[in-house]
């Protein structure tokens, strides 16, 4: 009894930290080129500007074609200084009231 109680404790523990790791995971994606104006390196990490999102990614790639990415992680999350519209996620910077995508 003793040893079945410490293994569901060891289980729901481990299940608790196993959902914080996987919520720090960067999920893989396709190649996407990118240009060096969409790109924002903080200390936080590097930020790329997509049409109206901005993603983190863990590493900037580059081949024959350019600058590349290959995962990212909290799509939707916007880089310090700027903040994220709630109907169009576009990133803003801080010191506008207004989205500068939908006017929200």
């Amino acid at each position: 009894m003793k040893n079945r109680l410490l293994f569901c404790f060891f289980f729901l523990f481990a299940g608790s930290s196993f959902e914080a790791c996987e919520s720090d995971a960067f999920y893989p994606c396709e190649k996407s080129y990118v240009e060096m104006d969409q790109i924002q390196f903080t200390q936080e990490g590097i930020y790329v500007q997509l049409q109206n999102k901005s993603v983190l990614t863990s590493t900037l790639h580059t081949d024959s074609r350019g600058l590349y990415f290959v995962d990212f992680k909290r799509q939707g999350s916007c880089p310090q200084g700027k903040w994220e519209c709630q109907v169009c996620h576009y990133c803003n910077p801080n010191y506008t009231l207004y989205c500068g995508i939908c006017w929200n």
